[in-house]
């Protein structure tokens, strides 16, 4: 008797295998553009970040008679690269508005992105705030704000102790 040794694939198996192998790749294909909308809008927030850094560090290095005479409710803005919408505050506890009974300056001040927290500093101290608002290409509108205390001059005009 003859034994009947089968050597290889059939062509069912193949056809299974190659079925298999091309769902993968198909998969793997369909991803790419999403991964790449992903590393574009990566690599807008990392510039968005140091478009904030940057002018939060300027307005840290000004002196502080300059920066005390910069206080306003209204922001300073600019567009890097025409992408970034940059605006940045210098604000005191002094320059809080009073939005009780006025739901207009309050609706206002919440579009600007300023908040009550914004005003509630230590004596002395000035908050500076950087928001930038982007849009990566086929996402969602992103925003990000940074800030940080710095410590106010006398006001402008003002002669400090000892001059």
């Amino acid at each position: 008797m003859k034994a009947n040794c089968q050597r290889g694939f059939s062509l069912i198996e193949m056809m299974i295998a190659s079925a298999i192998l091309l769902i993968g790749v198909a998969g793997v294909l369909l991803s790419l553009p999403n991964a790449e909308q992903g590393v574009a809008a990566g690599a807008m927030a990392g510039r968005a970040a140091l478009y904030a850094r940057e002018r939060l560090d300027s307005l840290g290095a000004l002196d502080t008679r300059e920066l005390t005479g910069r206080v306003r409710l209204e922001p300073y803005e600019d567009r890097p690269e025409g992408l970034f919408w940059r605006r940045w505050w210098v604000l005191d506890a002094a320059s809080e508005p009073e939005i009780d009974d006025d739901e207009e300056l309050a609706e206002t001040l919440a579009e600007q992105g300023l908040t009550p927290a914004d005003f509630d500093l230590p004596r002395g101290f000035l908050r500076l705030k950087v928001r930038l608002d982007w849009t990566p290409p086929g996402g969602a509108p992103r925003q990000l704000e940074v800030g940080r205390l710095a410590e106010a001059g006398p006001a402008t005009g003002a002669p400090r102790a000892g001059e």
